[in-house]
């Protein structure tokens, strides 16, 4: 079948990713969807010819996880950035000694691919159905 969106997994986030943070936090916070969780630093890949081109062929959702600390889907630009939680006992982050966030990120796509939904799964009740 034809798809009207397409989706990039990517191992490190795209400078995209920052950018869509920094917009989140200091222009617009209604561009997030769910929780933002940003407790680590960003170590983008650069995207620069990437990102315009993926764009152009239908791709309009980029998901990455290299930073276990951050956790946010952010739309930006046109289009939406994710950062999955790593699903291991190898997650650390913390806030005041009191958030330790371990578990998944469960990424639910709508049948026309254009409904997407981020959620956190707190460690221990992710199921698979």
């Amino acid at each position: 079948g034809v798809y009207p969106r397409g989706m990039v997994f990517t191992h490190k986030d795209f400078r995209e990713h920052y950018w869509a943070y920094n917009n989140y936090l200091l222009v617009d916070s209604s561009l997030a969807e769910g929780d933002v969780h940003r407790y680590g630093g960003f170590n983008f890949l650069d995207g620069s010819n990437f990102i315009p081109e993926a764009k152009a062929r239908g791709v309009y959702d980029f998901v990455c996880g290299h930073q276990h600390n951050n956790n946010f889907t952010i739309k930006y630009d046109g289009a939406r950035y994710t950062f999955a939680l790593k699903s291991s006992e190898a997650v650390f982050y913390y806030e005041d000694d009191n958030l330790y966030l371990n578990g998944a990120t469960e990424i639910v796509i709508g049948s026309d691919s254009t409904h997407f939904e981020h959620h956190l799964i707190e460690r221990g009740k992710y199921h698979l159905k």
